[in-house]
């Protein structure tokens, strides 16, 4: 299968074993190109986080709102972002197989969002939260989560997409009562735990 090359002389074969490893080189170049490009642009692209902070209290009558900020944890801005959340009661702990529903409050005009300049979020529950939903709330069966999804391009026009959920967690019983009866006081202990779903970035 060689003969033709055995043929040739020697200043041939050194030409044609030089052209050979310069090729090799050139296509070792180009991986080693396209490796450091797309590190770059995975050290450089934005990465955009959302944490809930905050709930108001609620009750039969009146439906809780809460606030949630996105950070820009990247080096370049998170381009045309936009978002939007939720507010409803499951189980706790979340059945097996369990999928969020749908989102359906309206998403927030688009934007731009700068590193480490954070973005208050907000999101209403339309209708207020149903006797068995309290009941639930009240002796710990069910909690208040909230969840959301925020999508955005970053600077080297490649959509990006993360999702946040959690779950309202109220140690004190008393306070527990007060934010399920719609009180005006301001909380502060209160965790917000992040749910086994609901939790993505790509």
């Amino acid at each position: 299968m060689l003969n033709w090359f055995n043929k040739l002389g020697s200043g041939d074969k050194i030409a044609i074993i030089s052209a050979l490893v310069a090729f090799l080189q050139f296509i070792a170049l180009v991986a080693t190109f396209a490796v450091m490009r797309r590190t770059a642009r995975q050290q450089l692209r934005a990465y955009v986080s959302g944490l809930t902070d905050f709930i108001q209290s609620f009750d039969e009558t009146h439906s809780p709102y809460a606030n949630y900020t996105m950070r820009n944890l990247g080096q370049t801005p998170a381009l045309n972002l936009f978002h939007q959340a939720d507010i409803a009661v499951f189980p706790f702990p979340l059945p097996d197989h369990f999928r969020l529903p749908k989102i359906t409050q309206p998403a927030a005009p688009a934007t731009v969002l700068f590193p480490n300049v954070p973005l208050i979020g907000t999101c209403f529950k339309q209708t207020p939260f149903t006797p068995d939903e309290l009941t639930g709330i009240r002796n710990r069966s069910m909690r208040v989560y909230i969840f959301g999804e925020i999508f955005y391009r970053d600077v080297f026009h490649k959509r990006r997409h993360s999702t946040f959920c959690v779950s309202v967690y109220i140690a004190d019983e008393v306070i527990l009562a007060k934010m399920a009866s719609n009180s005006p006081e301001k909380f502060t202990d209160i965790r917000f735990e992040a749910a086994p779903i609901g939790n993505t970035s790509r």
